[in-house]
């Protein structure tokens, strides 16, 4: 079932998503909020601003990144999330996935869509719904170029 088109700007979220599926596309895991600000170009405090705008928790915002950018790359590259985080601790590595909704899959099964609908860091239907837009935009143009080639 589709839902129906926005029919207002959501300026706080229109902002915030870009700099949350920039992650995605990152070599490493940026574990910090510095990490995450430096791959955005932006200061730490610009984007706990952002987030506090959009009325989300920045950490559970830096988490749910970190996390669609291990679930992307597991798919790709057919390993588990647990390679694709920098997390030392057993037990958070556990939480961070039982929050995922990945945990118990086997590496490289869940999709983004899947990990959008099961995860419980963001649950603002409006900031996800921009998310899952620019994930979108990503996927059309990512298979135009394919095509061309």
């Amino acid at each position: 079932m589709s839902t129906p088109p926005m029919d207002f700007i959501p300026h706080a979220s229109t902002r915030l998503a870009p700099a949350i599926v920039r992650v995605s596309r990152l070599p490493h895991d940026p574990r910090t909020f510095l990490l995450w600000a430096e791959a955005n170009h932006v200061t730490v405090w610009l984007l706990h601003s952002w987030c506090r705008s959009a009325g989300v928790s920045g950490r559970e915002v830096l988490n749910f990144a970190r996390l669609l950018r291990a679930v992307n790359l597991s798919a790709i590259h057919r390993c588990g999330c647990e390679e694709l985080l920098d997390v030392a601790d057993p037990k958070v590595m556990a939480r961070l996935l039982r929050q995922a909704g990945v945990c118990g899959f086997q590496a490289g099964t869940v999709s983004v869509d899947q990990f959008l609908v099961r995860q419980s860091f963001v649950v603002r239907p409006v900031l996800l719904r921009c998310i899952k837009e620019l994930l979108d935009g990503q996927r059309s143009s990512s298979d135009s170029r394919q095509m061309v080639r």
